[in-house]
């Protein structure tokens, strides 16, 4: 299968797991300013013919294609990967329902994205306050050693004192 035989299956199968149908898609366009009819998009997809760039990119956009060069020419443009269609809708319905997402997360042992952050405040927190804690010891230790050179000081004054009796 050469790279224009793929742009119509891959372009039916984007617009099926978006759930729209080819009139919703031609509605969608017109957005675009491109004015096409259903029977065009058809077209595309059964390969009998190309859409044009600017027409692909906003199909592309429309479905929310993630990587073209991946997903048209099997180049891969950064870190993508490649993912089956059931992982595809997965993704999905993931994105489209942002209140479950961290149930999702909990689900799957995931850390939380914002927890980065939080573990480091936590950690500078607990640094902190352990500083403050080495440094109140380091205190310490003078004035417990002040007490006890008083003390001896002290016993000694009255061991002299009962020596010279």
């Amino acid at each position: 299968m050469t790279t224009n035989d793929k742009i119509g299956d891959v372009l039916k199968y984007y617009r099926r797991l978006n759930k729209l149908s080819v009139k919703q898609v031609a509605d969608m366009l017109v957005e675009y300013n491109i004015h096409v009819k259903t029977k065009t998009i058809y077209g595309w997809e059964s390969n009998q013919n190309a859409p044009s760039a600017d027409k692909f990119l906003a199909l592309c956009y429309i479905y929310k294609i993630p990587d073209i060069n991946a997903e048209f020419f099997k180049k891969k443009s950064g870190k993508s990967i490649k993912i089956s269609k059931d992982e595809s809708l997965l993704l999905k319905q993931y994105r489209d329902m942002p209140d479950m997402q961290p149930a999702v997360r909990r689900i799957l042992a995931m850390p939380d994205p914002d927890a980065e952050s939080v573990s480091k405040s936590k950690s500078q927190i607990q640094a902190r306050a352990k500083s403050q804690h080495d440094a109140k010891a380091a205190n310490a230790k003078p004035q417990f050693m002040a007490e006890n050179n008083t003390l001896l000081t002290h016993k000694v004054a009255d061991n002299r004192d009962s020596f010279h009796k």
